[in-house]
């Protein structure tokens, strides 16, 4: 609390400390929490499989050909 307390009264240093924890704490923070959809590998392959027939669909190839 004092490093908030320093850091709220323009000690510069501190700023920079305090900020910096908040950065690692949040940092930890999301590497716990889990994804709130995790995509697991058969996503990833209808993904893919969409993005292809899409492709297929791009009308700038289509005016080159």
């Amino acid at each position: 609390m004092q490093l908030a307390t320093k850091a709220a009264g323009g000690d510069q240093a501190a700023i920079g400390r305090f900020l910096d924890w908040i950065d690692e704490i949040e940092t930890r923070a999301a590497c716990v929490k889990p994804t709130q959809f995790p995509i697991t590998a058969p996503d990833i392959e209808v993904i893919r499989a969409v993005y292809e027939r899409m492709k297929q669909c791009d009308p700038e190839k289509k005016r080159e050909e």
